[in-house]
């Protein structure tokens, strides 16, 4: 059973020039999504995440995951930003009504909780769907679908890590074998070092990441 989305809302315009409201949505209008590569390619430019304050690193803090749920917003998609609390969830699945508020039944996802979350029962609801390989991703991506990779670390306590697949582009393709089967995808995405478009690294198969996964949403 999917339940409803748990999104907060505020007065205040949430911006990409804003190094606040990290909770919140950006109210700011995007570029239209067409389900094309140059829509994908479009927003990722908007959205400027080497330039926008909203996902640039401090000291201890990442925005990965900001990011990731703010090109899915974008895409017309849902990525949480915040979720139901267990107690808020079990409420509404006992058809109760609740209402998202912050730090008692809505709860901000981090990297390692967005792992939890696609996995979960949840995220198929939402048009989310686990892929097999890098080369479907690509593919999808390519073919103007919202893919993300995401990972969970062994320690919870240490930040997991979620980013776009993106759409190749006249420069910048992904890493692939002789036979033609994609190692690398194309990434955008924030944290330790923010980028618009590059070829990711496999930081994956690091040894403190306890699982991993690729999701589409189609």
């Amino acid at each position: 059973m999917t339940i409803s989305k748990c999104e907060l809302t505020t007065s205040s315009p949430v911006l990409r020039a804003n190094d606040w409201g990290y909770a919140f949505r950006l109210t700011e209008v995007s570029p239209a999504y067409d389900r094309t590569p140059e829509s994908l390619h479009a927003i990722i430019k908007w959205l400027g995440v080497e330039r926008g304050k909203r996902w640039k690193p401090r000291p201890g803090s990442t925005y990965c995951n900001v990011y990731a749920t703010d090109y899915s917003h974008a895409c017309g998609v849902y990525l949480p930003r915040t979720w139901w609390s267990p107690s808020a969830e079990k409420d509404l699945l006992a058809g109760k009504d609740v209402s998202p508020t912050y730090g008692t039944s809505a709860m901000e996802l981090s990297a390692n909780a967005l792992y939890r979350w696609l996995s979960g029962p949840h995220s198929e609801g939402f048009g989310w769907h686990r892929l097999d390989d890098f080369s479907t991703a690509q593919n999808l991506a390519n073919g103007g679908y919202p893919v993300v990779i995401c990972c969970r670390k062994k320690v919870e306590a240490s930040p997991g890590h979620i980013a776009v697949i993106a759409p190749e582009s006249d420069t910048v393709v992904a890493k692939r074998d002789e036979e033609g089967n994609v190692l690398l995808p194309v990434l955008s995405q924030a944290g330790a070092k923010n980028e618009e478009l590059g070829v990711a690294s496999s930081w994956w198969n690091s040894s403190d990441m306890a699982e991993w996964g690729v999701w589409a949403n189609y």
